[in-house]
């Protein structure tokens, strides 16, 4: 049995405040958000390719990313690609200044700063930043296959170890490693 999901408390030394080990499986009922949020990004990814040609901007590119029979090529998709991932990077901005400077149930509130809450203590917001990252670099990791410039070897190794660095997460109940995702998810 993984020690997280064993229905025992930890004791803070800190402040004396009983810490709840982490619910046993955050996947589950997470795994709608997760369907949501590839559905979110696939629309949204499609009609940003479909209404970018209306704007009037120029998207036409260096001839060298272009195919032989076409060196006018205009890179619609490519656009909407990275408006997706600029939707889906400012979300986890976002959340994590939300979940750290404003919610009172946050990172500074919700748990104690001691390292049995930082890995054992159960945040939603935690589960939040992860849904997050599984969503986009699962999401990424399949839409790069079909972008020449992303699908490189180290790019595509990144996408799936903070994809299952995120799944672990949200399975396991490790919330700390949710830092690790973030760091492989940002590139830090």
């Amino acid at each position: 049995m993984c020690i997280a999901t064993k229905q025992q408390h930890y004791n803070s030394k800190k402040n004396g405040v009983m810490v709840a080990a982490a619910a046993p499986s955050g996947l589950r009922p997470m795994l709608p958000l997760i369907l949501y949020g590839y559905a979110f990004n696939t629309a949204l990814y499609f009609s940003v390719k479909a209404l970018l040609p209306q704007t009037g901007w120029d998207f036409t590119v260096d001839p060298t990313h272009c195919p032989e029979d076409n060196p006018s090529c205009t890179r619609t998709d490519l656009a909407a690609f990275q408006i997706v991932a600029l939707v889906n990077l400012t979300y986890l901005g976002l959340l994590g200044v939300y979940s750290y400077y404003i919610s009172n149930k946050g990172v500074k509130h919700g748990i104690p700063n001691t390292p049995q809450g930082r890995i054992f203590g159960h945040l939603l917001e935690a589960d939040y930043v992860n849904v997050g990252i599984v969503v986009f670099q699962g999401w990424d990791f399949v839409a790069s296959i079909f972008f020449e410039e992303h699908c490189t070897m180290i790019m595509m190794t990144h996408h799936l170890l903070a994809f299952i660095c995120g799944l672990y997460s949200l399975e396991y109940g490790i919330r700390y490693s949710q830092q690790i995702g973030r760091q492989i998810s940002t590139g830090v």
